[in-house]
């Protein structure tokens, strides 16, 4: 079962209004939602979702898992760290470092099942690309060596291909 959210209006990607969801409070103008976002997940739609699936599919949630792609790429690294534990696992796909997230610290509180953080090959020649995936996937799993994280870079893949390749 997957649940997801997006935005009413007539466009399917609604920049401002991800811009303020997805994106702690830092450089890029227009940031700054991603505390109120996360309490609209945790204090609405996970409870409302697991009740909906458990009482109409009538079958038990195993394991909750949070995928993020781009802007939702840098929401699922700032929910890892958090409330970790609020899911089992975390797909962090080709985040936008470029925007330059200032996370208080990368350390995870309490290790979740699983980290996988993916980002495709060509990326690195955006112009607007300023810190290397590499360096960042590297850096953030020496910080949490005991916690289960997994990081590729997908070869000849840009970073609008990756949504398709996170999920499979």
């Amino acid at each position: 079962m997957v649940v997801g959210i997006g935005h009413k209006g007539d466009v399917a990607f609604d920049r401002k209004r991800r811009t303020y969801d997805y994106l702690p409070q830092y450089n890029l103008q227009g940031s700054g939602g991603a505390y109120e976002f996360l309490s609209f997940i945790k204090d609405r739609v996970l409870p409302l979702s697991t009740k909906l699936i458990e009482d109409k599919i009538k079958t038990n949630i195993d394991s909750k898992i949070l995928f993020g792609h781009s802007f939702g790429g840098i929401f699922t690294l700032y929910t890892l760290l958090e409330d970790s534990l609020l899911f089992d696992e975390y797909f962090i796909v080709s985040p936008s470092l470029w925007s330059e997230p200032k996370f208080g610290s990368l350390e995870i509180k309490e290790c979740p099942k699983f980290v996988y953080y993916l980002w495709g090959g060509n990326e690195a020649k955006k112009t607007q690309e300023s810190i290397p995936h590499i360096n960042f996937a590297k850096d953030f799993a020496l910080k949490n060596p005991k916690c289960n994280i997994s990081y590729k870079e997908v070869a000849n893949k840009n970073h609008g291909e990756m949504i398709e390749v996170g999920f499979f």
